[in-house]
């Protein structure tokens, strides 16, 4: 089980390693073409949540800041609030979409994943920012934001108010974003693709042994509990 869970801790380290010195050295390099994020792709704050929207006339399945962590979706808390069809159709997630967490503590904000379909008919509040790519890869325009993200270039462009630091969806627009042909895309995807899966199976290989873990530990607990009962037993 140790040794599972720290095969799973660096295989995350390797996986950061790697978006690190991947777009550093894209850069460094000059190959890209230096564009606004908001050339990449279209740019768009969620609906703010209000007492008027929970009226139940048309309720919708909405994510926010607490379903997107750090490369994937959490959809096991997901609210509900009223959309018309016009409001719908604006914030309606499509899959490929990715979301960056809008206001989050300073070291988390422009945290990011990609929206597959987890919910259907779902739209995002306004905790998130949605960045919907036209001229680049999901993939790649998320590991991109993963590199802002551990270089502190989202924190950096963050405006704190009280506990929470914001993005702002305009200071996001601005930033610059590296454009590369496809090829390149596809090579730092694919190597990330490698990470993830290797990730995905080891964690599922230490949730199965925990599991067994709380399974047996009862068990070993009652032969514990039996094998020195009999010792006293035999002492006495």
């Amino acid at each position: 089980l140790d040794a599972t869970a720290t095969l799973v801790a660096t295989l995350e380290q390797m996986s950061k390693a790697y978006i690190l010195d991947a777009f550093r050295n894209l850069i460094a390099s000059g190959s890209a073409k230096i564009v606004k994020v908001s050339e990449a792709g279209d740019v768009l704050m969620g609906r703010q949540r209000s007492p008027r929207y929970d009226k139940g006339i048309a309720p919708r399945p909405y994510l926010r800041v607490a379903n997107v962590y750090d490369g994937y979706i959490d959809t096991s808390d997901v609210k509900q609030m009223d959309f018309d069809e016009v409001e719908f159709e604006r914030y309606r997630l499509v899959s490929g979409d990715v979301l960056l967490n809008e206001g989050q503590s300073r070291e988390l904000v422009g945290r990011s994943a990609i929206f597959r379909d987890e919910v259907s008919d779902c739209c995002f509040q306004n905790t998130l920012i949605r960045f919907r790519p036209y001229r680049v890869s999901s993939e790649y325009a998320q590991a991109y934001f993963r590199y802002c993200l551990y270089t502190g270039r989202f924190a950096g462009i963050a405006k704190q108010t009280t506990s929470i630091a914001h993005l702002g969806v305009g200071r996001f627009a601005e930033m610059p974003f590296p454009m590369v042909p496809d090829q390149a895309q596809t090579e730092i995807t694919n190597t990330i693709d490698t990470f993830s899966g290797s990730l995905k199976c080891t964690n599922k290989r230490l949730a199965g042994l925990r599991e067994l873990q709380q399974q047996l530990l009862p068990n070993w607990t009652s032969v514990e509990h039996i094998g020195a009962h009999a010792l006293i037993q035999t002492v006495g």
